[in-house]
């Protein structure tokens, strides 16, 4: 496996997205899905991360090999989202 690209999959400069999504592939569809998680930002403040109950995780879809995906839904939100 190599990169032969990147993709910006979901950008909101009022939230913190990170550190990384979960990519999945189903090749008997040929599509892939991304999860990733969110939170609204307070990197202005020097913070970072997702321990605010009000974090959030999402949802996508591509089915163009990452070209263009599906608006993120929301998966869980608030105490029902993993850490």
């Amino acid at each position: 496996m190599h990169i032969d690209s990147y993709h910006t999959v979901y950008k909101d400069p009022a939230y913190y997205c990170g550190p990384g999504p979960s990519v999945v592939h189903d090749p008997t569809e040929d599509r892939l899905t991304v999860c990733f998680r969110r939170v609204k930002s307070w990197l202005s403040d020097g913070l970072a991360g997702h321990w605010h109950p009000s974090t959030e995780t999402y949802i996508t879809h591509s089915t163009d090999l990452g070209q263009t995906w599906t608006a993120p839904r929301i998966l869980f939100g608030g105490w029902q989202c993993p850490v």
